[in-house]
Order: structure tokens, then sequence, then C-alpha cells
């Protein structure tokens, strides 16, 4: 007998539990456990840049400005230490979006 894989946790999801209630992260922490071990697979700072992204679209979706506004920080600074320039100029019109309002 094989044990089942869980299914996995969609974004839309987590996003939905998140604007419906921020203070439940239960779903978020289930969502973000399974991710980290998913780029700790694959090894590679291009996936952890892809997952704090992930991250701050989440936040960003769900409406939780200042969360969201954070995360991409973190990510903008992620980008410029790895020179990745698509990436930086990206985020940095996210970044600006979210100052603005």
């Amino acid at each position: 007998m094989t044990e089942q894989e869980p299914s996995p946790i969609e974004k839309s999801a987590v996003v939905e539990s998140l604007r419906s209630d921020p203070e439940n992260l239960e779903l978020f922490l289930a969502w973000l456990l399974r991710r980290e071990v998913e780029v700790d697979l694959e090894n590679s700072s291009t996936s952890t840049l892809r997952l704090n992204i992930e991250v701050a679209e989440i936040y960003r979706d769900a409406g939780l400005r200042q969360e969201a506004l954070s995360a991409f920080l973190d990510a903008l600074e992620q980008a410029s230490q790895e020179r990745n320039a698509e990436a930086y100029a990206q985020l940095l019109k996210e970044v600006e979006k979210l100052e603005s309002l």
C-alpha cells in the first residue's frame, strides 16, 4: 500500500482564506511549507526568488497591502543582490504601485 500524497493547495484558495480572515494563517502556512520543500528540492536562487514573489502576490491579492509591500521589498532586494534586472524592474513596479495606494 502506498501513501497518497496530499493534494496541492491552490494559491487562489490561500488568497481567499486570507481575504476572509487575515488572522487565520493556517492554509497560508501549509501552502508555504509545501512550497518551501519544493524550493529546497530545486535548490536554486531563482526558485527562492520565485517563492518570495508568490508570497508577495498572495498578500497583494488578499488585500494585505503592508504585508505585500514588505514581501515585494524583500524580493526586490534579493533580485538586486542576484543582479536579476528583469525581476528587479518588475518588482520595482509592484512596489511603486503599492506605495502609491
